[in-house]
């Protein structure tokens, strides 16, 4: 199956929130309350990542994901992880990262009780990455105006929500940070020197286009706003902005974002367990079975993209 760029972003974004989510139940392996409940989160997390990568193609993470968990499998039965072996595995769960990234990785696989893994020294402590684990995440909001007056007043009405922010002047600057660090949602002035609220929606469909954009505008002519809704613009608040109103907007926005993430993920995660099954029946000698697998993964895909055109 072919998979376009889009998806190969969205698969990163996944794989980032499923290294997230083995690095909780890791920390919480230290202890033998709900030992099995987080081997098999870890596990699980483990055994998606090797097969997604597999089916995309990415042979070096399939590999280090393979090679992982077959170490993390033998810990099974263990009563509880040591914080030597947490921190092996956390360092396991970061060279995966790397080569996600295209960055080399110089983990080794050999876990060392004496040593306490190789890379130990340069992880942060256990219990400061569990405190961040287990905090839930907050909504990062990007806001954008070149006037700063503006940015307080947004920021004001923001700031008693459970959000996190940061303001911009230069909205060249904001997409450049969109880069490396993605928010959650874009709040932006329509009328800006040198980048637009119209640019920035145009710039912020190559970057990542499930981004939601909400544009604050004095005055929206009748052609301007037909071409932010063809483009996907979320939401268009007039000035002078109401509080009500722009925290519901907000509400919306990362809502769905939050159900373009759990219905990407869902999908992939059936996409990439093909490539084990698909093994398993070539093995049992059912190709039709196979071919009919492939073909029902490939009217998903269909559908998703078409569902993303359609949405933007």
């Amino acid at each position: 199956m072919d998979f376009s760029e889009q998806e190969m972003q969205d698969f990163r974004a996944e794989a980032e929130e499923l290294l997230l989510d083995a690095e909780t139940h890791l920390l919480e392996m230290e202890s033998e309350s709900g030992y099995d409940k987080n081997y098999s989160a870890v596990f699980r997390a483990l055994h998606s990542l090797k097969g997604a990568s597999g089916m995309l193609g990415l042979d070096e993470l399939r590999s280090h994901m393979h090679k992982l968990e077959n170490i993390f499998n033998q810990y099974k039965e263990a009563p509880n992880l040591s914080q030597e072996l947490v921190t092996f595995f956390l360092n396991g769960l970061d060279a995966a990262r790397s080569i996600l990234a295209g960055r080399p990785s110089v983990f080794k696989f050999e876990f060392d009780t004496d040593n306490k893994s190789a890379d130990s020294e340069k992880m942060a402590p256990n219990n400061a990455r569990k405190n961040q684990a287990g905090r839930p995440k907050q909504k990062l909001i990007y806001i954008i105006d070149d006037e700063e007056d503006n940015l307080e007043i947004i920021s004001s009405m923001i700031k008693p929500q459970d959000f996190r922010f940061e303001c911009f002047v230069s909205s060249e600057e904001a997409i450049a940070k969109c880069e490396d660090f993605p928010p959650d949602l874009i709040l932006t002035d329509m009328k800006m020197p040198v980048l637009s609220g119209m640019d920035v929606l145009k710039k912020m469909k190559t970057i990542d286009s499930e981004i939601p954009i909400i544009f604050i505008s004095g005055h929206l002519d009748k052609s301007t706003l037909m071409e932010a809704l063809n483009l996907g613009v979320f939401a268009v608040l007039d000035k002078p902005i109401k509080e009500n109103q722009l925290i519901n907007y907000i509400t919306q926005a990362v809502a769905r974002r939050d159900m373009w993430r759990l219905l990407n993920r869902s999908i992939d995660l059936i996409l990439f367990q093909i490539n084990d099954m698909e093994k398993y029946l070539i093995s049992q000698n059912k190709p039709e079975l196979v071919e009919m697998m492939k073909q029902d993964a490939r009217q998903l895909l269909e559908s998703r993209r078409a569902l993303k055109n359609s949405k933007n």
